[in-house]
């Protein structure tokens, strides 16, 4: 499991960013955490953080990220498909999402 603490410019603790070894596919790391203080949101902080997270994983020998994604969640849904992620299961609202890194 690999656990990250988002910092701003100031160094002050704004989210927390993770993933881990998917439990479902054998090559893949699987996000379980991404989450950006509500006054912190908008600015950026949470896709250099989720872009860096994709460095980190990849550079750890992941060819693939997976995440559960809500599609009522337009903000964190958007931020991941135009980062290229895709929707491979569907469940009425939660989404499974997959990137080759």
């Amino acid at each position: 499991t690999y656990l990250y603490v988002v910092t701003n410019e100031n160094n002050k603790k704004i989210g927390v960013i993770g993933y881990q070894k998917s439990p479902f596919e054998e090559n893949a790391a699987f996000v379980i955490e991404n989450v950006i203080k509500e006054e912190y949101r908008g600015k950026g902080y949470g896709k250099s953080a989720f872009v860096l997270l994709q460095e980190d994983a990849r550079k750890k020998g992941f060819p693939k990220m997976v995440l559960n994604a809500f599609k009522h969640a337009p903000i964190s849904f958007g931020m991941y498909t135009r980062d290229g992620f895709r929707v491979i299961e569907d469940y009425d609202g939660s989404v499974i999402m997959e990137k080759y890194l």
